[in-house]
């Protein structure tokens, strides 16, 4: 069973010195930090959501770090949102291809040139008409040259 960590040994690891109210206390892998409290029959394990909890109230689902620094714990610095806005703010190559407002080949991606599709592993993709009629193009022009060959 975890330790209980107070209130006190709680705001004991955090350096309050700058703007972000710096995490001192251990970090997991992917740069989060880690604590383990316990309130009102509930486990919390990220000290943001501690800090949270202890200023504003019980946290929400997911709270997006505004400064883009994960040991943050200050709660000016958190933003309530959803799992998928707190996705899309990231730096993951779908949040990135979400983000992007060209093709690759430099056509905007407008609601009337916009085409979007199911994908197995992606969810739901995004794709160019323009760039997909160019290459349906290559494709029929490449097959009536193989046919006739």
């Amino acid at each position: 069973m975890a330790r209980k960590v107070t209130p006190e040994m709680f705001w004991a690891r955090i350096d309050f010195s700058g703007d972000c109210w710096e995490w001192i206390g251990s970090v997991n892998a992917q740069g989060y930090e880690q604590v383990k409290y316990r309130q009102d029959g509930k486990f919390y394990d990220k000290a943001h959501r501690v800090a949270w909890l202890l200023l504003v109230g019980e946290p929400p689902p997911c709270l997006d770090h505004l400064c883009r620094h994960r040991p943050c714990v200050n709660p000016d610095h958190l933003e309530a949102v959803t799992y998928r806005e707190n996705m899309l703010r990231g730096a993951s190559p779908a949040a990135m291809r979400r983000r992007a407002s060209h093709c690759p080949a430099g056509h905007a991606f407008t609601p009337e040139n916009t085409r979007y599709r199911r994908t197995k592993y992606e969810g739901t993709r995004r794709d160019c008409r323009t760039c997909v009629r160019v290459q349906a193009l290559k494709r029929y022009h490449a097959r009536q040259e193989a046919r006739l060959g």
